[in-house]
Formats: structure tokens, sequence, C-alpha cells
């Protein structure tokens, strides 16, 4: 990605997950809930606690999509809950 964020923003490329039933029918995106989860692509230069590759935790429908890059989004850091190291 050629996109580097500044400050204290970071560029996420969300984790789509495919919700599919017990009955083994897939949800349509309108029933789905929105992604909290997603992978860390690029960090500003003001941002030490998280690296790119890290996974992060994030309320439904945070971040900036960004256009012409579909499934990345800006994140500001006050938006992200945790970081995943498991």
């Amino acid at each position: 990605m050629k996109l580097q964020p500044i400050g204290e923003r970071l560029i996420i490329e969300i984790v789509e997950v495919e919700e599919t039933t017990a009955s083994g029918l897939v949800l349509p995106d309108s029933a789905k809930e929105p992604p909290t989860t997603g992978t860390v692509a690029a960090v500003g230069e003001k941002i030490e606690a998280i690296e790119p590759g890290d996974k992060v935790i994030f309320p439904p429908n945070a971040g900036i999509p960004i256009a012409g890059h579909d499934g990345y989004r800006l994140f500001d850091i006050s938006q992200i809950i945790a970081v995943d190291r498991g």
C-alpha cells in the first residue's frame, strides 16, 4: 500500500467474516453486523504501541472508507478499542 497515514492515524484492512446460519444459509450484507476487527496496514509516525500486521478491534461503523482502496479504512488511534496479540 502506498498510502501513509500521518500523526495518530492508522490504515486498517477490514476483516470481512462471511456469516452463515446453522442450516447453511449465507446472510446478505443487510443482515450482517458491521465488521469490528481488522489488520493494521500502516501507522502514522506518532503511533508507537501498534505496528503493521497487528490485529485490532474497533466499534462498528468506525473509520473512514478510503476511495480507491476497497476493504481499507482510515482510523484515528482513539477509535481503536484493543490490540489482539493472541
